[in-house]
């Protein structure tokens, strides 16, 4: 989960960061913090960035949070929000558009807690990760990152990610029990499993992926892989649109 924090007083986003890193440890997941004090690096960060949740102040500077907010909502913005502030006056218009909640400075950790957990439950699907075997040794790879995982020469499985390919000696059959009921994931070979939201394309026998990587699929189980990735993508789309 990447997780923004826009505050222009440096003494409360401290707080909210010591927070934010005591809960990670605590839960053992995967985030990463970015930290603006002003509106204008905060729309560039939001531009700039994959941020999937953002905790702001009502009052930044001369900006509005809640403005603030509809702005990155019109520009595109998906994620979620968290006001953290030392006004009620906006909780009423919070609903309008995507608050988990809404913080009153000073909040204790307790209350900061009850609404990462609440938010981490809706947030699973993100923070979801493997666990392979790296020289010098564990790694957690979140699900959403991996592109496919095939295995090469010497046993090497290679999983590969929007950004880099992680050898491991970890075994396919070890990291696919991982995967088990994540219907995004699909052994489309002895060989591969590819992440069906990360297919650019399907050509004949080969799957490409949006790095560029190749998968092939197993002749025999052609058609019914084409029918299982077509399946999983109208779904996906018709939640999506719900």
């Amino acid at each position: 989960m990447n997780i923004l924090i826009c505050d222009d007083l440096a003494s409360d986003w401290k707080v909210l960061n010591g927070y934010l890193e005591r809960y990670i440890r605590s839960k053992n997941i995967i985030c990463n913090i970015t930290i603006c004090e002003s509106a204008d690096a905060l729309m560039i960060e939001i531009e700039r960035k994959n941020i999937d949740l953002v905790f702001m102040d009502i009052y930044i500077h001369n900006d509005n949070g809640m403005d603030l907010a509809k702005r990155l909502q019109e520009k595109g913005y998906k994620g979620g929000f968290v006001f953290a502030t030392t006004s009620s006056e906006y909780v009423l218009d919070s609903f309008l558009v995507n608050v988990h909640d809404y913080l009153i400075k000073p909040f204790i950790y307790e209350r900061f807690e009850k609404t990462m957990d609440k938010i981490v439950r809706m947030y699973d699907d993100m923070l979801a990760y493997v666990t392979v075997s790296v020289q010098g040794g564990e790694r957690k790879v979140l699900l959403r990152d991996i592109q496919l995982i095939e295995t090469g020469g010497n046993h090497i499985v290679l999983v590969r990610t929007d950004t880099e390919d992680i050898q491991t000696k970890t075994r396919m059959s070890d990291v696919e029990a991982q995967l088990e009921g994540y219907k995004n994931f699909l052994k489309v070979h002895r060989s591969y499993i590819v992440n069906i939201n990360h297919i650019k394309e399907i050509n004949g026998e080969e799957i490409e992926m949006m790095n560029g990587a190749i998968a092939m699929i197993t002749l025999r189980n052609l058609a019914d892989i084409k029918k299982q990735i077509t399946e999983y993508m109208w779904e996906k789309a018709m939640e999506e649109n719900r």
